[in-house]
């Protein structure tokens, strides 16, 4: 047998896949008003997260390189957008309740998101608080020697949020959670 023959015969064996292991794709489905609006909240609330992710990521970056104000400057940066998300979450969470959905919610998503949206909340407070102390003068030593390990912990607790916001985002809209995506290393700015 010829090569262009041999290549004719592994393509067209390649080509023969059983219809089972083929994938069906299906749209998303249609939003009502109220899947609008957890979907809106929601993923403002990962943009939010997104922004405290990075603030911790460039804190670690930059504490050996960097002066005492810069680095001063960073945590006031790491404990202004934590309260931006501890604002976000009491939004997120009205919405929930209110929008009482899932409806039914016979595996208790609703109540687990709740739980897992307190947590973080607290989380996100203790972070404000935390960073906002370390960003004055006299912490510049404990904030250049602890601050990445403080900064972990907070990223710690957006990464224990994400299995709930994936598990109850799907049954509220019935829709999968995307992470952001477009441009890696972007900033988030949509959804």
């Amino acid at each position: 047998m010829k090569v262009p023959q041999l290549i004719a015969l592994a393509a067209t064996l390649a080509g023969a896949v059983p219809v089972r292991a083929q994938m069906v794709v299906q749209p998303e489905p249609k939003l009502d008003s109220t899947q609008q609006v957890i979907h809106s909240i929601l993923y403002s609330l990962r943009d939010s997260l997104q922004y405290v992710d990075a603030a911790s990521a460039r804190l670690a970056r930059d504490r050996d390189m960097t002066s005492d104000a810069v680095l001063r400057s960073r945590a006031l940066t790491m404990a202004e957008r934590c309260e931006s998300v501890v604002r976000v979450t009491a939004e997120v969470k009205e919405v929930v309740i209110r929008s009482a959905r899932p409806d039914p919610d016979p595996k208790g998503d609703r109540p687990f998101y709740l739980g897992a949206v307190d947590t973080l909340r607290r989380r996100m407070q203790d972070c404000a608080a935390e960073f906002t102390r370390l960003a004055k003068p006299e912490s510049a030593q404990e904030l250049r020697d602890y601050g990445i390990g403080k900064g972990q912990r907070v990223q710690d607790a957006i990464r224990t949020y994400h299995p709930q916001i994936t598990r109850y985002f799907h049954s509220a809209t019935g829709r999968r959670y995307q992470p952001y995506l477009r441009g890696a290393g972007a900033t988030p700015t949509g959804n």
